[in-house]
């Protein structure tokens, strides 16, 4: 498909392993900011995996990397192995991230940007592009989603001494001190950045967002839907979780809740687990083996249906492990599209920030603790439906106000313009190839 450039423009790469978009799946942000940016004359260009385990759809490639459009914008897809779970395959599906970024920048299919965003957590890759900018003369951002390694090794418990986390640690390293930017998606990231030789005038936080104009698909259904819809007409009370199983995400502990609920006569609650990971084998199990009727594990699906599905849900979960890393904040995109939805939100996670309890969207407790996990359910789930909307009205009026793509694009077009100093020059039309 051809590409046709704008009149006037700044040439910028966002390099991310996992960026995602409505063509393929989960991991948005990248691709809501390029549509945003684009309208300040910023063009971006999104370079992520051929194959990553968020993707509902593989991308279909023949040759080293795919050069395409989506939606107006220009995609960079490199081909990368497939994989399951979290072995040595995922890791060699990294190394050919960072190998084919190096050749496909050496070959210059496209025109060389003004400027590089390489974004964790895939730290080799960001290093990556870190050095792409060096050799180009180009400023580069290294925006950082995840503390690697240091969230590895409180949720894991891997050794520091570990060869990976070595690694790793010296990669974050080199990333925060050479770059020109830390762009941080965390709140409350200085006092982990500063120990570091990040300077107070390199940081920059821009947060997750959301695109209101995606939510709520009209027209999109899903089986799912109609299931909500069945349990609602019946009064009883549906919670939602959406995304990844991975060990981080707690779901033993909702799982666990509704045994305990289940045991003490609370029937009329649902629970409804969707999404892919390596956890979800173990859950099932759970499942099974605690004859737990009202716990439903559903498979991924496309946004346009999730987003739908959220609409219909009585409450949304979001969980943690314990990890003394959460001390500088948390911004989960699942917690931010749960409040987008108007949806009060169990938030079962120790965090250095507290979204749901500042802005009373719904109720706080600890995380990895079933029993504190039960009791809130049954305290929500017992509240008057005009109360529950209020906490759904709150948590959306404050992503409306903080978190729109289209705020936080402009605030981010405008840190470029400064720091280029407003050098402009036009791009020239750039055919589609393969190579």
């Amino acid at each position: 498909m051809p590409f046709h450039a704008g009149a006037l423009t700044m040439r910028i790469w966002l390099v991310n392993h996992y960026a995602g978009g409505p063509a393929h799946g989960m991991g948005y942000r990248h691709f809501y900011l390029a549509r945003h940016l684009k309208n300040h004359g910023i063009y971006p260009t999104i370079v992520s995996a051929g194959f990553t385990h968020l993707y509902h759809k593989p991308v279909e490639m023949d040759d080293r990397f795919l050069l395409t459009e989506e939606e107006g914008i220009q995609r960079v897809y490199l081909r990368t192995r497939r994989y399951r779970g979290n072995g040595y395959t995922r890791f060699f599906n990294t190394w050919d991230f960072s190998r084919g970024l190096k050749r496909f920048a050496r070959q210059q299919v496209i025109p060389r940007p003004e400027l590089i965003l390489g974004s964790s957590p895939h730290l080799a890759a960001a290093y990556t592009a870190l050095r792409i900018a060096r050799d180009w003369g180009i400023p580069f951002y290294f925006e950082v989603r995840d503390l690697l390694p240091l969230s590895l090794l409180e949720t894991m418990q891997l050794s520091r001494f570990h060869p990976l986390m070595v690694r790793w640690q010296y990669l974050e390293n080199q990333l925060i001190r050479q770059a020109d930017r830390v762009v941080s998606v965390l709140p409350l990231t200085k006092e982990y950045f500063t120990p570091r030789g990040l300077r107070d005038d390199k940081l920059f936080f821009m947060p997750n967002g959301i695109e209101p104009g995606e939510q709520g698909a009209r027209g999109v259904t899903h089986p799912l839907m109609q299931t909500l819809h069945q349990h609602r007409q019946k009064g009883e009370f549906t919670i939602l979780y959406a995304g990844s199983m991975g060990p981080v995400n707690c779901l033993e502990t909702i799982v666990q809740a509704a045994a305990i609920l289940r045991n003490t006569g609370a029937l009329n609650i649902h629970f409804y687990l969707i999404g892919a990971g390596p956890e979800k084998q173990r859950l099932q199990r759970m499942v099974h083996d605690w004859s737990l009727a009202n716990v439903h594990l559903v498979e991924q699906m496309p946004r346009a249906s999730l987003l739908g599905v959220l609409e219909l849900a009585d409450a949304c979960y979001i969980g943690l492990k314990k990890a003394p890393a959460f001390r500088f904040g948390v911004c989960p995109n699942k917690l931010l599209e749960y409040m987008l939805a108007g949806k009060p939100v169990l938030y079962a996670i120790n965090s250095g920030n507290h979204p749901v309890a500042e802005t009373d969207c719904g109720i706080e407790v600890e995380p990895e603790a079933p029993d504190q996990l039960a009791d809130a359910i049954l305290k929500l789930a017992g509240k008057k439906e005009d109360e529950r909307q209020g906490m759904g009205r709150r948590g959306r009026d404050y992503v409306m106000k903080n978190h729109r793509y289209e705020v936080l694009a402009a605030d981010f077009a405008e840190l470029i313009r400064r720091d280029l100093r407003d050098t402009i020059k036009p791009i020239p039309k750039v055919p589609s190839s393969t190579g």
